[in-house]
């Protein structure tokens, strides 16, 4: 599976961000009472990109290009998850090794660290934070909501400023757009909303 670079004409997100978290759950048919087992690195982003109009050909030539790149499902791109960088001006790092699992020890931050709620992506994987990122000496731990996939080298960058998503398109759909004659009055190419969920 390729990564293909996405245009930047416009620079496009994703919203609507979600995941599945799948789930185990065995109910006694006496008692009525559930055993849950998590499956903590199964759930999977979803997200919506909203349509866009580009109105340039070299705009269009470039979008063309790049959903035909995209062969379906086939090969996957990085795609911003939030509106407006996070914070700016660090360099976050892992720190240490082989780390995986709920939690992750990074450095390379500043005075001022992240909220609960926000995003940080790392070995392509976009994470979300489950507790208020205080950093002591540069040095913070982060914890999350789902399972690291993949062991994290040491000083692996952290993206916390503009944390993106690995997807795929959602269905194999390659025609997204064509080179007919202008879609809208104000002879602009508009290239219709369609779904992505992550790719791993």
């Amino acid at each position: 599976m390729a990564v293909i670079i996405l245009p930047t004409c416009p620079t496009i997100i994703g919203k609507g961000w979600r995941y599945n978290a799948p789930t185990q759950v065995n109910k006694s048919e006496w008692t009525s009472h559930r055993k849950v087992t998590e499956l903590p690195a199964a759930p999977r982003w979803m997200a919506e990109v909203a349509s866009f109009n580009l109105d340039k050909d070299e705009h269009f030539w470039a979008w063309n290009a790049f959903f035909g790149a995209l062969k379906g499902r086939g090969n996957s791109f990085r795609l911003i998850a939030v509106r407006k960088p996070q914070i700016t001006g660090i360099t976050v790092r892992a720190n240490g090794g082989g780390q995986i699992g709920f939690s992750l020890n990074t450095d390379g931050w500043g005075a001022a660290g992240l909220k609960a709620g926000q995003y940080i992506t790392v070995n392509d994987q976009l994470m979300r934070l489950m507790a208020d990122v205080n950093p002591v000496g540069g040095a913070a731990t982060l914890t999350f909501d789902r399972w690291l996939r993949a062991p994290v080298a040491d000083n692996a960058i952290v993206e916390v400023s503009l944390p993106y998503a690995l997807v795929s398109l959602a269905q194999d759909e390659t025609s997204i757009i064509d080179n007919s004659d202008p879609w809208n009055d104000d002879g602009d190419w508009t290239v219709p909303g369609f779904m992505v969920e992550e790719a791993f």
